[in-house]
């Protein structure tokens, strides 16, 4: 399942959902939009451009792929892993297939990078590259594994994801 959490992302969530549809039929995978305190049509858009949508009251970044995920779950979906997508553009659907390769092949979580490649500094913005990658290197120093991103794009096996029991609902679900 595509996980994509939003929030008041009307503007570009249309063209996002339409660049990620033909890969999500290669993949054979549904697509779920999580929005999350949004006061815009994001949910009606996601519908309406053939995404699952769950919504929630609740703002943060977690509560939007916990809302995504349920309802996956409600239409009776069980994937075999949750792929999780920017919502905002920020990630490049080309880069799907890598992810759900290295998962074939045995890795039970994947985790995309975007500082390291500077086209993705354009649409990402310094403001935002430049922290993401900071706490990318504090990870790193951290738990000795290599990190240059804390981004969304993700993937994590179901069961995987099932026992991690992640708590930190609003904006550090990605780092938990």
């Amino acid at each position: 399942a595509i996980i994509l959490p939003v929030r008041n992302e009307e503007p570009c969530l249309p063209r996002v959902l339409e660049e990620l549809q033909p890969v999500a039929e290669r993949l054979g995978a549904v697509m779920a939009v999580g929005v999350n305190s949004s006061t815009d049509r994001s949910a009606e858009l996601a519908r309406r451009h053939g995404a699952l949508a769950g919504e929630t009251s609740t703002l943060g970044y977690g509560h939007g792929c916990r809302a995504a995920i349920r309802a996956v779950q409600e239409a009776g979906y069980l994937p075999s892993a949750y792929l999780f997508v920017s919502g905002d553009g920020s990630n490049d659907p080309s880069d799907l297939p890598r992810l759900v390769e290295r998962y074939q092949s045995g890795a039970a979580m994947v985790i995309g990078q975007r500082t390291l490649r500077w086209a993705n500094w354009g649409p990402f913005g310094p403001r935002r590259a430049l922290p993401n990658l900071t706490l990318g290197i504090l990870t790193t120093v951290l738990t000795a594994r290599p990190f240059c991103d804390i981004g969304p794009l993700r993937l994590i096996d179901r069961r995987l994801y099932e026992c991690m029991d992640l708590q930190e609902l609003v904006w550090g679900w990605t780092i938990e």
